[in-house]
């Protein structure tokens, strides 16, 4: 319905505009003819998919293009007749397996069932249509079926990927039915089948493991650490094997394998604070946080530089509230690697979690020795002092503005940090000092209209409305005005609300600049939020003459169309 209507709107809009939308008729009908061109390219690549989909009928990109194609077209009835037409021939094997994969991806299972069925029938060498019949009979529900048509393509001899994708499904097979026993036994046999292949094995490992059988899975991942030369590969195979340790009741020896790990990494790669987060998790499983210090002050005593290791304690037991031994540690910290400040940031960030705002704020006047004046830190302090409320507000509003006014004396001719300063004094409600620094960012740029938007902007928010409106249009005052300013004005009014005092402003522009399109369709807009539908209607006649291309006489037409619907005078309009 609603295309419908969209339809009917276009052409009304033809028949009321015809004499100024000649050129977009012919434009349009170019485009009704594109999608049949494009209809017909398309075509003619699916048929080229098609053609190595025959060739070899089975899942993957030949099936994918294939069959969007047809449903995106609404033709997919077609393409399925087009095989079943086929299968009258009983021996087109082709015909059963492309009908069964189909049938398949549109979720008629049963149908697919019997596809796939016939294709394993009239091509019994062939391993792929026992396999995806398995598949659709798990899917309908008949899993005892499915490992026979699972066993059946394994005795067909599939090439090894397939061969493997096959024991996969046959183990989940087992698997979903609580066969352990069985499922265990397709995995030997898996394994007798390809001893040695580091691929085999971890498949098989990680399919033990989404069946929930650690103690099976751990010999196959230690297995793998002796297969592989990869040293990535090795990590990942340990940090696995010592998961299946932890969940195995063995998390010391876990922990143990995990350190050794550690020595072997390079303290500053991802893998390496994977791996130390992975001896967190054994002692946070079960909220050990006393055994995790205990752990990290053990390592610390073995390994006294490993400056990771003391950022981590210290946030621990500032976690704890054991601050002053986290700033202990925090110290040795920085004493060895001086220019990291992160170290202290990530300690500052977690006293403000635990709500310890004065250490917090302690923090950052250590910081701010290591690295003075910096913007950024001196931001979040004062925002930080606000949020002290073991201090009275006057005094943190006092504490705070010292710290945001160091801003200002190492930038005192920037117009930005003192609107940036300004804004921060606005949203501690400091009103008088907010005025003061959006002023003096106007006194530093005068010629840039930005500033002055600002302050107009607070003055509004104070409501202290005279204000704002006699510092807007010191925007547009002696050589600013021009059709640009006094534009951006209208603009910045009616985003305000002052929609009244916007109209004045932007018919000015309009008087400056009669030629400039966008300010004809911006004025018709104005005219329309103030419901003057006449004047609107006026600057769209002026935006359609102006108009350059299809895409601006089809702007004009939807505003007119909007106008006509709002005041209701499309039937009349029609009629006439």
């Amino acid at each position: 319905m609603f295309a419908q209507q969209s339809l009917w709107v276009s052409r009304l809009a033809i028949c009321l505009l015809a004499a100024s939308c000649a050129a977009m008729l012919s434009t349009l009908a170019a485009q009704e003819n594109a999608p049949d061109e494009e209809l017909a390219r398309q075509q003619k690549i699916v048929e080229r998919f098609v053609t190595v989909l025959e060739k070899n009928p089975r899942r993957g990109t030949a099936l994918d293009r294939v069959y969007g194609f047809y449903v995106e077209s609404g033709t997919l009835d077609q393409l399925v007749k087009r095989y079943q037409d086929r299968t009258k021939e009983p021996k087109d094997t082709t015909a059963w397996m492309i009908l069964g994969l189909i049938e398949s991806q549109r979720g008629r299972d049963a149908a697919a069932v019997d596809a796939f069925t016939k294709a394993a029938t009239v091509a019994p060498k062939d391993p792929l249509p026992s396999y995806y019949l398995g598949q659709s009979l798990v899917l309908v529900g008949q899993p005892e079926q499915a490992v026979a048509a699972f066993e059946e393509a394994i005795s067909r001899k599939p090439v090894q990927n397939d061969l493997l994708e096959i024991f996969q499904a046959l183990g989940r097979v087992h698997q979903r039915a609580q066969h352990s026993k069985e499922s265990l036994e397709v995995w030997a046999r898996l394994e007798k089948l390809f001893p040695g292949d580091a691929r085999v094995q971890e498949q098989i490992a990680a399919s033990l493991v989404e069946d929930g059988q650690n103690a099976q899975a751990l010999p196959r991942y230690e297995a793998l650490l002796k297969l592989t030369k990869d040293d990535y590969r090795k990590a990942v195979y340990r940090i696995e094997a010592a998961e299946l340790k932890v969940k195995l009741n063995r998390s010391q020896e876990a922990t143990a394998d995990l350190e050794k790990l550690l020595a072997t990494l390079n303290p500053t790669s991802w893998l390496h604070r994977e791996v130390r987060r992975k001896i967190e998790e054994v002692y946070l499983r079960t909220e050990d946080q006393d055994g995790l210090a205990k752990y990290y002050q053990g390592w610390l005593t073995k390994n006294p530089e490993d400056v990771d290791a003391m950022a981590r304690l210290a946030r621990l037991l500032a976690r704890q509230a054991r601050v002053p031994e986290a700033q202990v540690w925090l110290d040795k910290a920085l004493k060895l690697a001086p220019s990291r400040k992160e170290l202290r940031q990530a300690f500052i960030q977690q006293l403000i979690e635990d709500q310890r705002f004065p250490d917090a704020i302690a923090q950052y006047e250590l910081l701010d020795k290591a690295d003075p004046n910096n913007p950024d830190f001196l931001r979040e302090w004062g925002k930080l002092i606000l949020r002290d409320t073991s201090r009275p507000k006057d005094e943190r509003l006092k504490a705070a503005e010292v710290v945001w006014r160091r801003l200002l004396a190492a930038r005192p001719k920037d117009p930005l940090i003192a609107t940036q300063v300004a804004d921060l004094f606005r949203h501690a409600e400091m009103v008088q000092p907010a005025l003061d620094l959006y002023q003096k960012g106007v006194e530093l740029a005068p010629e840039q209209p930005q500033y002055l938007e600002y302050l107009g902007e607070y003055y509004h928010q104070l409501n202290r409305t005279d204000e704002a409106m006699a510092t807007w249009r010191k925007t547009i005052a002696g050589k600013k005005r021009n059709a640009a300013s006094l534009s951006r004005l209208a603009e910045l009014l009616a985003s305000f609300g002052y929609l009244p005092q916007a109209i004045p402003e932007i018919q000015a522009a309009c008087e400056l600049d009669p030629k400039d399109f966008s300010l004809q369709l911006k004025a018709a807009d104005l005219f329309a939020k103030a419901e003057k539908y006449p004047e609107a209607l006026a600057a769209l006649g002026k935006s359609e003459k102006l108009a350059q291309n299809a895409d601006e006489s089809e702007a004009v037409l939807a505003a007119q169309l909007k106008i006509y619907q709002i005041e209701d005078s499309l039937t009349k309009r029609t009629e006439r």
